[in-house]
């Protein structure tokens, strides 16, 4: 959709004339159009309802009216422009979204039993799915909240995002890395090969050349899998998977079931669901978008709690105790020990140096293995080599 703004043209003469534009007289075609149309249906409703109806008419009315009076009341209080929405904005909430509603026509159930699934029934279940878009001052993403009173089962159910150029590949965050795969994949005799994958908060479809390219991404909580389609042109996010069995015995992807062939009822998700991810535009690639910060932003909001001090307290009203530079933190506790204890991840292609201070002071310590054995002595700053995942033992006092 493009949108233009243009001056309003001056009138070439001032006062009344008689004269009637095109516009104003397709505005007095509707308005007579709509009248009769009015006055035709209201007949057949008297007709079957009885003179009765007229009072529901003359209620609507009076609602119609009272909204009328409440909108003007409010267009004269703040004369500017933009109406419904400043008002919206100003007396309901300051977050700006709108919601898309669509009604989807979908097979009710799969056709088949424990042995295999022969096809989609012809069944049809219609489904509302309601998605809000949520913008924020000041945030570079658009959040999404789907909701949907899923009664569909045996199916997976996905959300197609158009690329801004085609990619050959995309990128996935994992634990402690972010994961690189090509549009196909290498099956194998005892599993066929699919492009489907999984992600921990983010997937990235970039097209970069050469340091320059544009690319989209998609933060999520509880949408683990994805796959580029359409020969690398749509990013395709799983919102629902209904599951009936935990394996069949004769799939149609592999030659042995992959499991027992236990019916399951919970994985069908009959129920009203509540899916929540972002999605991000972005320039360059999933390193220069730097996901791993606007993954923060979106899961893990800031909690805010309202305080206060107490007599003879010294601490700052604000600040931070710990500061951990040149890393992500993957983790802060206390050992059997009392010992304070930082886990921190390079999450770049990369070196780092990671640095821990307090009060602007260097703390000290030692890198420990995943069992507490110490491993070298921690002065202050490691240098860190790409993905590399550091454990420290600080030392305070």
């Amino acid at each position: 959709m493009t949108l233009s703004a243009e001056p309003a043209p001056r009138p070439t003469e001032e006062g009344l004339r008689r004269k009637l534009v095109p516009r104003q007289i397709a505005m007095m075609a509707m308005g007579g159009a709509i009248g009769v149309g009015l006055f035709l249906g209201s007949t057949v409703t008297i007709r079957l309802a009885g003179p009765g109806v007229i009072v529901t008419y003359v209620f609507g009315a009076l609602i119609a009216l009272v909204m009328g009076y409440a909108l003007a009341e409010m267009a004269v209080t703040h004369p500017v422009a933009g109406s419904f929405g400043v008002f919206a904005d100003r007396y309901l909430s300051t977050w700006a979204g709108f919601v898309v509603r669509a009604t989807y026509a979908l097979p009710a159930h799969a056709i088949g039993d424990e042995r295999s699934c022969r096809a989609r029934s012809d069944e049809r279940q219609a489904v509302e799915v309601e998605t809000t878009l949520e913008l924020r001052t000041g945030e570079r993403f658009v959040r999404v909240h789907v909701e949907l009173d899923h009664r569909v089962r045996d199916h997976r159910l996905r959300a197609h995002f158009p690329l801004p150029a085609r990619v050959r590949g995309s990128d996935a965050e994992c634990a402690f890395a972010i994961v690189h795969r090509d549009l196909t994949v290498e099956g194998g005799p005892h599993e066929h090969g699919l492009p489907t994958f999984v992600s921990r908060r983010f997937v990235d479809a970039s097209n970069v050349d050469e340091g320059a390219g544009t690319g989209l991404a998609l933060v999520h909580e509880g949408l683990l899998e994805y796959e580029v389609v359409a020969d690398g042109t749509e990013l395709a996010l799983t919102l629902v998977r209904a599951t009936g069995y935990l394996s069949r015995s004769e799939p149609a992807l592999r030659p042995n079931p992959a499991g027992p062939l236990d019916p399951l009822e919970g994985p069908q998700l009959q129920r009203r669901l509540a899916l929540d991810y972002a999605v991000v535009l972005h320039r360059g690639d999933v390193h220069d978008a730097d996901l791993a910060a606007v993954a923060d932003d979106v899961l893990v909001p800031l909690e805010r709690v309202r305080g206060g001090g107490w007599p003879g307290a010294t601490a700052p009203a604000t600040g931070r105790t710990l500061a951990v530079r040149g890393a992500e933190v993957s983790a802060v506790v206390r050992d059997e020990h009392g010992a304070l204890v930082v886990r921190a991840v390079n999450g770049t292609p990369t070196t780092t140096v990671l640095t821990v201070s307090r009060a602007d002071e260097e703390l000290t310590g030692d890198v420990v293995d995943l069992t507490g054995a110490v491993v070298a002595p921690f002065s202050g700053a490691v240098e860190l080599r790409p993905w590399e995942v550091v454990t420290l033992r600080l030392r305070e006092g």
